[in-house]
């Protein structure tokens, strides 16, 4: 894609797309070791101004990100001309962007969000996370019966649904995920976390699911960890797993039976049952 094509593709998005198309877009240049190639201080104002967009809700700022996105892309353009950048990322980028900008955004209703909910609001309110486990842990197995019965759209829909309520969580009582981005002891809401995270994983790589469906809930995953911070920098393998189809997964998803956390969580409630 030529640079006055992109530019008049950025220039065109409605806020919803635009703030899909910069997630997905940060996220691949955080991923591709460019910061080195073409230098940070080429990458970071784009990185401030996309957390100032999306995180920080400042929609007055898109001017000058769409200007520095094209700025990277140009310094791309200059790397792959000497060889230090393959081609076939900048392809692969600039493809999402065009089928995310191209298409209806797709959000995935959350049968479950009024439960979820109530929950959050009830961890929010009694500081007590066995009590936040609780009451969380069973919604999870009923997404899982969804997943298992083929109702895919909503089991889609309430795992994100799901993480956006725990990271409310993590925002209020960041000491319920203090390992969650290193080593130690889990504590019952990270368990629980984990174990979502692997129904996503294998969720990600059923068949049913076509590779449009695919880019909408990479897209809807990136937005969500933009604006919550909550799975970092996507360093943990099982987290960059959510985004990868099974041949890229760095372990096999492909039956829950396979996923450990999820297997001990579930006779963990079948116990309490």
């Amino acid at each position: 894609m030529k640079n006055d094509e992109l530019k008049k593709l950025l220039d065109g998005l409605d806020m919803a797309h635009a703030e899909r198309v910069h997630s997905c877009l940060r996220f691949d240049l955080m991923n591709e070791s460019l910061p080195i190639l073409i230098g940070r201080e080429k990458v970071e104002p784009y990185w401030r101004l996309c957390d100032q967009f999306i995180k920080g809700k400042d929609a007055s700022v898109v001017p000058l990100l769409n200007a520095e996105c094209l700025k990277i892309v140009e310094a791309i353009h200059e790397d792959i001309k000497v060889g230090t950048i393959k081609e076939s990322f900048l392809v692969e980028a600039m493809d999402r962007m065009q089928k995310l900008a191209g298409k209806p955004v797709r959000t995935f209703s959350a049968t479950l969000q009024k439960e979820l909910t109530t929950s959050c609001q009830e961890a929010l309110q009694t500081h007590d996370i066995s009590t936040t486990f609780h009451a969380i842990a069973p919604i999870l197995g009923r997404i899982v019966e969804q997943v298992e019965d083929g109702h895919l759209e909503e089991a889609t829909g309430n795992l994100l649904a799901m993480f956006r309520c725990l990271a409310d969580i993590q925002s209020e009582h960041a000491a319920w995920f203090e390992h969650m981005l290193s080593s130690g002891e889990m504590t019952d809401l990270e368990f629980l976390t984990d174990a979502a995270v692997e129904v996503y994983c294998h969720l990600r790589q059923r068949d049913e699911l076509s590779d449009d469906w695919t880019l909408d809930m990479d897209a809807q995953l990136l937005l969500l960890n933009q604006q919550t911070g909550f799975f970092g920098d996507w360093s943990m393998s099982i987290y960059a797993d959510m985004l990868y189809a099974a041949e890229y997964q760095s372990e096999d998803y492909s039956d829950l039976e396979n996923c450990e956390m999820w297997m001990e969580l579930k006779e963990c409630m079948q116990e309490v049952a």
